[in-house]
């Protein structure tokens, strides 16, 4: 598509003209703008980014747009001059009247009047919108990064050669990913949804964009583990229906994440749910019938290509399953090989909404819709018993997201059958648990399990109403986080637990300082001389897009299910009677190379007798190895080793080895670096490709057994009086 737009190259390059127009700047402005420094994100260790400060000259001046280049950085592009001509000309003519009709005008924070594309060496290779140079410098400096004070979209310009043009589609993110945060501040990854749909929204790229087969670096965040496909689509489809209107009100709707699909879901009358619009739009990305159901099952602009995951007899008794990421279609194709057909049975899994569409397709005589309802354990029923010959019917199934502001990434199974019920296999673990309880507490572990039940659902955000507000996010270098120490100290004294905080200092490699703390709950014993015992769990969490860790890092896994294990255990160690000092430390920067647990032993210098960490000990093994918990750890001296055998056997659990310290962040690791004898206590790891950073919190709460959690929190607490040494009245 041709471009038409008004162009300024400095006079560093060679001068071009576009449609025989060459602006000026006026010299003033020119000497003020010619050179300036910038600082520019960079992965850092542990996954929080550092910055970078780098010098700039400025390449080109657009009505909209600034092109400034990092002195010594070469692109990969051929042309520099051709590639920087394009970016402008391509924004001022395209990308900004086509995005800011439906998300409106961008912000001006330093009163330019223009957007700024610094050309730079980029570690992640996608155009980036750092939302944190919005901030005036002094907030930029709380979040732990510095604040160019500026509209500012990074590039490397790495697309060469029959690619170059990506280098456009790129900057079309990523000014939709500023234009959505001017909107709406506190969206994170449903926005960046949102943006990566902007280049076929400006006609940049083609509608293969939109099922995946033009997959760019700016999506590699979206849901799933599969090409963007029905995101994208998705919102392809609201688009068609709902007008330009649709978007925008998805784009600034205050609720977040799913909840901001289902209000404008009904708002623009697409469907009266968002699982209904997902559902439609799934079964037209196969069927693209515009006569059926008033054209529900029919895009009217694209036309997707058919994605066949199972064909099907139901002729014939079978059954069998499929693994589905969240929040993507399967699609079965029913066509049988005699006169008599079986009944459908679908078993999704039950911890999972379910949606689906299912039409009868005739050789002659119109299609029909057929009725197929999930019921609330995930199974539903699909009568194909009048099947004639030629006819056949088409399954669009999908699991939905969880209602969170962030992405649900799980994959799932889909289970069915003909003539033949799918019985998933129930793990039997909450009974196996329950009566495990009933032996060791008087009231069966009611009490504990509630006191456990209120503290995990106030760690992952439930609102706390005796403390006002609840927690948004566990991200140790968010200023909301600060909130958490206070909130730990408040549980300890509500437990009358005498804690206190400690504070120390962590710097980032561009010298911005924050305080954090640690929470240290100290049980004095009969001989104050000895070592204290350290039984320690980090309390920040992490996720896996910056973004959402800043404001959505919740997750049970990563590591509330640690800390509400600590602070049972630590009652149950208070009432005890033991000879050395036992410390329950609830530590910041578990995510950071344990920054906490280095404080500590700072603090202890290194006098610590044994070291006991919790990470991860919420969810339970699969079936049947539900009562195993992984003991990390090497070359540990038996009495400890026979401390933790002994505790875990005596509640009904087993030990698992493990190697080392898998974690990096573990503060265990660290101790015994140091020379304490160490142990990292999980009860469950994520697979590969899946890590629990990726949850959202109401998913990963789920996924907890708060039975579990009870009987380890006993276990902890006797191998801890065990190594601290028990008084015998």
């Amino acid at each position: 598509m041709p471009w038409s737009g008004r162009l300024t190259l400095l006079p560093r390059l060679a001068p071009r003209l576009m449609g025989g127009v060459l602006l000026l700047l006026p010299l003033p402005s020119l000497a003020a703008l010619q050179e300036r420094e910038f600082w520019r994100p960079d992965p850092g260790p542990g996954g929080h980014p550092v910055e970078v400060r780098v010098r700039a000259n400025l390449l080109a001046r657009g009505t909209h747009l600034l092109v400034y280049r990092e002195e010594g950085f070469t692109p990969a592009v051929a042309s520099e001059n051709l590639a920087v001509d394009e970016l402008v000309a391509a924004f001022d003519s395209v990308i900004h009247p086509c995005l800011t009709a439906v998300f409106g005008p961008p912000p001006d924070v330093d009163g330019n009047g223009a957007v700024i594309v610094l050309i730079t060496r980029m570690a992640g290779g996608a155009t980036q919108f750092w939302r944190f140079n919005q901030l005036p410098g002094e907030v930029a400096w709380r979040y732990g990064f510095h604040s160019n004070e500026a509209e500012i979209l990074y590039t490397d310009l790495g697309f060469a050669g029959n690619r170059r043009r990506d280098n456009v589609a790129e900057l079309a993110v990523a000014y939709a990913e500023l234009l959505l945060y001017a909107r709406d501040p506190a969206e994170t990854a449903w926005a960046r949804a949102i943006a990566a749909y902007a280049p076929y929204h400006c006609r940049l790229t083609g509608p293969r964009l939109l099922w995946g087969e033009e997959p760019r670096l700016g999506q590699k965040d979206l849901p799933g583990h599969r090409p963007p496909g029905l995101w994208l689509l998705a919102l392809h489809y609201l688009r068609e229906r709902g007008g330009e209107d649709g978007l925008a009100a998805l784009a600034t709707s205050p609720a977040e994440g799913w909840a901001a699909w289902e209000e404008v879901s009904r708002a623009t009358g697409v469907a009266g749910s968002a699982a209904a619009m997902l559902a439609d739009a799934a079964m037209a990305a196969w069927l693209a019938d515009p006569h059926l159901t008033d054209g529900r099952f029919s895009f009217r602009t694209v036309h997707p290509p058919r994605q066949l995951d199972a064909l099907l007899d139901p002729s014939r008794a079978s059954a069998g399953n499929l693994p589905v990421s969240v929040g993507f279609p399967v699609y079965l194709q029913l066509r049988p090989s005699s006169d008599k057909s079986n009944p459908l049975t679908l078993q999704g899994q039950p911890e999972v909404r379910w949606v689906g569409r299912a039409v009868l397709l005739r050789p002659r005589g119109p299609d029909v819709e057929l009725p197929l309802v999930f019921d609330a354990d995930g199974q539903a029923q699909l009568d194909v018993a009048e099947l004639r010959p030629g006819e056949e019917v088409v399954v669009a199934v999908l699991p939905l997201p969880a209602a969170s502001p962030t992405f649900d990434r799980r994959q799932v199974a889909l289970h069915w059958g003909f003539g033949w019920v799918p019985r998933l296999s129930r793990l039997a673990m909450t009974e196996d648990f329950r009566r495990l309880l009933s032996s060791r507490f008087p009231d069966g572990g009611t009490s504990a399990l509630a006191s456990l039940a209120t503290l995990m659902g106030r760690l992952t955000g439930e609102r706390a109403t005796a403390r006002g507000d609840s927690l948004t996010t566990r991200y140790a270098w968010a200023p909301a986080a600060v909130r958490v120490a206070d909130f730990l100290l408040a549980e300890a004294a509500d437990r009358s637990l005498p804690a206190r905080r400690q504070s120390f200092l962590r710097v980032t490699p561009t010298r911005v300082t924050q305080e954090w703390s640690n929470v240290l709950i100290e049980l004095p014993g009969a001989d104050p001389r000895r070592w204290p015992v350290v039984v320690a769990a980090h309390w920040d969490a992490t996720r896996t897009h910056i973004d959402d860790a800043y404001f959505h890092a919740l997750g049970a896994h990563d590591n509330a299910s640690g800390v509400a294990v600590a602070l049972e255990a630590a009652g149950a160690i208070a009432r005890s009677r033991r000879r050395a000092p036992v410390v329950v430390a609830l530590l910041a920067g578990g995510t950071h190379g344990a920054a906490g647990a280095r404080a500590l032993l700072d603090e202890l210098e290194g006098r610590v007798s044994a070291w006991i960490e919790l990470d991860g000990v919420g969810t339970p093994e699969a079936y049947p190895h539900h009562t195993t918990v992984t003991v990390e750890g090497e070359a540990n001296p038996p009495t400890v080793t026979a401390a933790v055998l002994r505790a875990l056997r005596d509640q009904g659990l087993a030990q698992r080895p493990g190697e080392g310290h898998a974690a990096s962040h573990s503060g265990a690791a660290v101790a015994q670096h140091r020379g304490v004898p160490a142990v990292t206590l999980r009860t469950w790891s994520p697979p590969p490709g899946a890590p629990e950073t990726d949850l959202p919190a109401e998913v990963d709460v789920a996924t907890t057994s708060p039975e579990l959690m009870v009987l380890l929190a006993r276990a902890v607490a006797s191998m801890a009086v065990a190594l601290a040494g028990p008084v015998i009245p």
